[in-house]
């Protein structure tokens, strides 16, 4: 046979197109160093053994077989077949010969054989396509008693369905059959299904064929997947930390309820039991699921993670990651104590450098975060840190704890002594002592002091060590004295001892100085010790008396006037707010104001004493000038000041009632005090004014009338007679519409400018009248005869009108009895024609009236 390599090219452009989107997961391409008659059994590809089922049916006695050889070399799709020595194998049916793809015709060549895969994982699949590249012709009948069939197994080989019959070459280069690609989409229980085989199956008892047999080559099993797995970054990942992991559903519709699932495979790769690290609940076709790489998972680098969907359930592609083994951060010291004032180096370990982060507080941090290897401290209180170190993506933490002792405070006692005796020195706050003299005490007793000594002791309590000093004074000798001060009665006086360290007093006190408050003159003894040193002296308090001032209260005065006040029981005088130095002084306060004066005896003992100037405000009476109408009371009420009296009637009061029959002016006198005031108070009185109601007293149901009050220069109140709604529009008006709902009695109230009042009533009879017209035609030619239509009647309420035009457009639509029509619509006269209206009349009594009829429009 002659070979001749022709491409079509639109084949190899559907192939691309068709399979751009899909994931090849199993390949079978026959590489099989064999020339001829190699069975598929002997044959051990990348993915298992090729096994041939026994006959289907009965075969002939030289039955043809399925072979694996370059003895038919497999050719890509375009290509004619031919043998150009590439010994490039392929499955193929031919004679015991092995001579190609080349079959035995006739009775004893008749074969009935299926030629299977090895067990193909689908497992994660979906959507699964199959291609490969075969020649076929078999027989030139009709009925193709001699055929190729691809088959297909759901179940390891235990049953098969047919998926493509009678599958054929083209028949091009010189009647030389040309290899052809294959595509079909497997049933969908190929999907997520570890147990899928495929099978061919020739089947020839044709006396007759046209060769070759049936060859396949290049078989690929692609999975398309609407939902793929994006490619995680940050890696490589650590057990327990947090991931992202994107998905791309576009171009597919998730339902709602539909549930993402990241999904971590074994450390092979492996999705037989997936571990599920993270769910979403999104019917999003892109996002992201957060996912944890579990804490107890080991190390390695053949993970997969993968993405797939619960409505519709759909297994996502997979991404490959590393998982690294984990870390453990450290910290030295950890814990550790020091003193207040102290600094300290914390170290971690376990990271990577330049990757440990620093703060106080918890996880999460709460405050500034530092980034550094190391922390140099001086922390003034007991502190929590928390150290977080990264190795990759491994990452630990730490919590440091550093304890600060707080100083001591130590506090030595000083003492004193005369030469040649002891003195004691105590230091108190701490754990330990540890004196300059060896001693460990905290008590240090030193004999036979002969000199002013100085002594140091170091106190150490937890980490913190403080030093402190006491101090002892000898004495050869000692010499008290005191002051003895002169002081006034009643005031304190302090006593002051000098010469010795420790003083004791005769009032039993033993601070100095002190303070004394004796009320006569008083002598006290002081006893001052330094050591066993000891001396005594006498202090003397004079008691000088104080002068007794006194200062005569005046009576109240009025405002502007001027008072004499005079001080006595003492040698001299000063007036604090009055500017004198004089026994008497004399004031005009403008209001009630307190003097003070100080009074000093010969011996300068001081008094003061005070007293207050009542000052009286002059009164400002007013009084109030009622109006009343004649034979009425008028009330007369006075204010502005404390008491009243009224010289017409006698009366003290600041209110009276009087009942004047003319205009009256009543005299009234206001005191404060010694102040007072006089005001007049006017009574006006009225003489009654007669009022009339008028108006139209005759409508129809619905309508409105106008009432009249006269006269008009008072106030007014309408009202209606039995108090029944009257629908007043203006019931404080001189003149108001009504529109009473039946036939109603109103009144009015009318006030004069005296305060004299009228009254007067008027009846509104309703007629109850339904009735209405509307006219059959109208001419709008502006003439002002006749240009409107609209809707006339008594006890009408208000109307519904629509008018439409012959072929049912409505040209006019109105709720107002008012309204009419004007023949236009939309603005445009519309010509002369006959119009149909619909009314509909609502009585005021509640009636209602329907009508339809015609309306001729004639200009």
């Amino acid at each position: 046979m002659i070979k001749s390599s022709v491409i079509v090219t639109f084949l190899f452009l559907s192939v691309f197109f068709n399979t751009v989107k899909a994931q090849v997961f199993w390949s079978e391409s026959f590489n099989h160093n064999c020339a001829s008659k190699c069975k598929p059994d002997t044959y051990t590809g990348p993915n298992g053994t090729w096994t041939v089922s026994p006959p289907l049916s009965t075969e002939g006695t030289d039955p043809n077989d399925w072979y694996i050889s370059y003895a038919e070399e497999g050719e890509p799709a375009g290509s004619c077949q031919g043998a150009f020595s590439k010994k490039n194998s392929c499955l193929h049916i031919a004679t015991s010969a092995d001579a190609g793809a080349i079959y035995k015709k006739g009775a004893a060549g008749k074969t009935d054989k299926r030629v299977m895969s090895p067990t193909i994982n689908c497992s994660g699949k979906s959507s699964i396509k199959i291609d490969f590249d075969i020649i076929c012709f078999g027989d030139t009948t009709a009925a193709h008693l001699d055929h190729c069939d691809l088959e297909y197994s759901a179940d390891d080989g235990a049953n098969w369905t047919l998926i493509q019959a009678n599958m054929v070459s083209v028949v091009a280069c010189n009647n030389v059959a040309m290899w052809r690609l294959i595509s079909n989409t497997l049933p969908a229980s190929a999907n997520n299904n570890p147990k899928v085989k495929i099978g061919f199956h020739w089947k020839n008892e044709a006396t007759t064929a046209y060769d070759p047999s049936f060859a396949v080559d290049s078989i690929r099993l692609s999975s398309f997947t609407p939902l793929s797995t994006g490619v995680i970054s940050g890696g490589p990942f650590c057990a327990c930390s947090s991931i992202k992991v994107p998905y791309n559903g576009v171009g597919t519709t998730f339902l709602s309820g539909n549930i993402f699932t990241a999904e971590l495979s074994d450390i092979t790769g492996s999705f037989l039991s997936p571990i599920k690290i993270g769910t979403l609940t999104s019917t999003a076709d892109t996002g992201r699921v957060d996912a944890v790489i579990p804490c107890n998972i080991p190390p390695g680098t053949g993970y997969k993670i993968r993405v797939t969907s619960l409505k519709p359930v759909i297994m996502g592609t997979d991404v490959g990651i590393v998982i690294s083994s984990p870390i453990k951060v450290a910290v030295t010291p950890n814990p550790d104590t020091i003193c207040l004032g102290q600094k300290i180096v914390l170290k971690p370990t376990g990271g990577d450098p330049g990757k440990y982060e620093w703060w106080n507080g918890t996880i999460p941090p709460t405050g500034p975060v530092i980034k550094a290897d190391s922390l140099i401290l001086t922390p003034g209180k007991d502190t929590s840190l928390v150290v977080i170190g990264r190795k990759g993506s491994c990452f630990d933490n730490d919590t440091v704890k550093i304890k600060v002792d707080i100083p001591p405070v130590v506090k030595v006692t000083n003492d004193t002594t005369c030469v040649g005796l002891p003195a004691m020195l105590v230091a108190t706050g701490g754990g330990t002592y540890l004196w300059n003299t060896g001693s460990t005490n905290d008590t240090l007793i030193v004999p036979n002091q002969v000199k002013d000594t100085m002594y140091v002791v170091t106190v150490t309590k937890g980490h913190c060590t403080v030093k402190a000093t006491g101090y002892v004074k000898v004495f050869p000798t000692i010499t008290v004295s005191v002051n003895s001060p002169n002081i006034c009665e009643g005031q304190a006086a302090t006593l002051t001892a000098t010469g010795a360290l420790n003083y004791s007093w005769s009032t039993g006190q033993k601070t100095n100085p002190i303070i004394v408050t004796p009320k006569v003159t008083t002598t006290y003894t002081v006893t001052g010790t330094a050591g066993s040193c000891k001396d005594d002296a006498v202090a003397t308090v004079t008691v000088k008396p104080r002068p007794d001032v006194k200062i005569a209260t005046p009576a109240s005065v009025c405002q502007g006037s001027s008072v004499f006040l005079q001080a006595t029981g003492a040698a001299t005088y000063i007036w604090l707010n009055a500017n004198s130095k004089t026994d008497t002084v004399t004031v005009k306060p403008a209001f009630t104001t307190t003097y003070t004066v100080v009074g000093l005896s010969v011996d300068g003992c001081a008094d003061s004493a005070q007293v207050v100037v009542t000052i009286d405000q002059r009164p400002n009476v007013v009084v109030n000038n009622p109006i009343i109408c004649q034979g009425g009371t008028a009330i007369l009420v006075a204010s502005g000041a404390t008491t009243y009296l009224w010289p017409a009637t006698g009366e003290t009061n600041d209110t009276i009632k009087v009942n004047p029959m003319m205009d009256t002016s009543y005299k009234v006198y206001g005191f404060n005090g010694a102040c007072s005031d006089t005001a007049f108070g006017f009574v006006t009185v009225g003489v009654p004014v007669p009022v009339v109601a008028t108006g139209k007293t005759e409508i129809y149901s619905c309508e409105s009338t106008q009432l009249f009050a006269s006269p008009t220069d008072g106030t007014y109140s309408w009202g209606t007679v039995g108090g029944g709604e009257g629908n007043i529009d203006c019931p404080e008006c001189p003149s108001t519409t009504v529109t009473p709902p039946n036939t109603l009695a109103y009144y009015v109230v009318y006030t004069s400018p005296k305060g004299c009042i009228g009254r007067d009533t008027i009846q509104v009879t309703v007629i109850n009248t339904n009735s209405y017209f509307i006219p059959t035609g109208f001419s709008p030619n502006g003439d002002g005869i006749n240009d409107v239509v609209q809707v006339h009647g008594r006890g009408i309420d208000h109307i519904s009108l629509l008018i439409f035009d012959r072929v049912g457009e409505k040209v006019f639509e109105t709720h107002e009895l008012e309204s009419g029509w004007d023949g236009t619509l939309i603005g445009v006269p519309m010509n002369d024609n006959v119009f149909v209206y619909r009314l509909e009349i609502f009585y005021c009594n509640g009636e209602t009236l329907k009508e339809t009829g015609n309306i001729t429009l004639l200009k």
